[in-house]
C-alpha cells in the first residue's frame, strides 16, 4: 500500500525599513529574513529602531494599511501565503515622535510659550520676531547648545526642550540706532 506524504509549503519572510521620506537617519536593527511552512506558526520579527520615531508593527504594504503584526508578536496559522518559495515583505510603520517646545524670550515677548512639534518635521508655528525694547532680535537658540533654529529649521531634539531668544542691544545715536552694544562707561550721543 501506498501512502500519500504531504509537505506545508514553505515560504521566507523578508522585513523592509520602509525608511520615511524625511527620516534624518537611517533604521537600525531589521530583523533577518525568516523561513516558515503554511499552516505553522509565524513569530514576527522585533521592532527594528528609528531615532526619533515610533514602530507601530509589521504591514503587507509600503503604505501600512494592511497590519500582520506588532514585534515579536506570535500568529497561529498565519499563511502569509499559499505559494511555495516565495517572498513575502512585511514593512515597518513608523509615526514620528511629538515634543513640547518652550519658548523663553529672554526678557521679550514671543506671543506663545509653548509649541508642539514632530521629530524631523520643521518648527513651525515659532514666533520669528518676538519684542524686545531696545534690543534686535537674532534668533531662536536650543538652551544648553549652540544650535539657532528657525520656523524652516528641522527638529532633530529628541525630547521636550526650550528655545531661548538670542538679542542683541541696539545704541543709540544722534541719528538712529546701530547694532552696537552699549557698555557700561560708553557715552550715547
Amino acid at each position: 500500500t501506498l501512502y500519500a506524504h504531504w509537505v506545508n509549503n514553505a515560504y521566507m519572510v523578508q522585513y523592509k525599513a520602509n525608511t520615511p521620506a524625511n527620516a534624518s537617519s537611517s533604521v537600525l536593527n531589521i530583523p533577518a529574513n525568516a523561513v516558515y511552512s503554511y499552516d505553522t506558526a509565524v513569530t514576527l520579527g522585533n521592532a527594528p529602531t528609528l531615532a526619533g520615531w515610533t514602530f507601530g508593527g509589521w504591514y503587507r504594504d509600503a503604505a501600512c494599511t494592511v497590519k500582520v503584526g506588532d514585534a515579536g508578536e506570535v500568529i497561529a496559522n498565519a499563511n502569509l501565503t499559499t505559494e511555495p518559495n516565495e517572498t513575502v515583505q512585511l514593512f515597518a510603520k513608523w509615526t514620528a515622535n511629538t515634543y513640547t517646545v518652550t519658548l523663553d524670550a529672554n526678557g521679550g515677548v514671543a506671543g506663545e510659550s509653548t509649541i508642539t512639534v514632530s521629530y524631523d518635521g520643521t518648527y513651525l508655528n515659532l514666533p520669528d520676531n518676538p519684542i524686545r525694547t531696545d534690543y534686535i532680535f537674532l534668533g531662536w537658540k536650543i538652551e544648553g547648545t549652540s544650535t539657532i533654529v528657525s520656523s524652516g529649521s528641522k527638529v532633530t531634539t529628541e525630547n521636550d526642550h526650550t528655545l531661548v531668544a538670542q538679542w542683541t542691544r541696539v545704541k543709540a545715536t544722534a541719528s538712529g540706532y546701530s547694532n552696537m552694544r552699549v557698555e557700561r562707561g560708553d557715552v550715547v550721543t
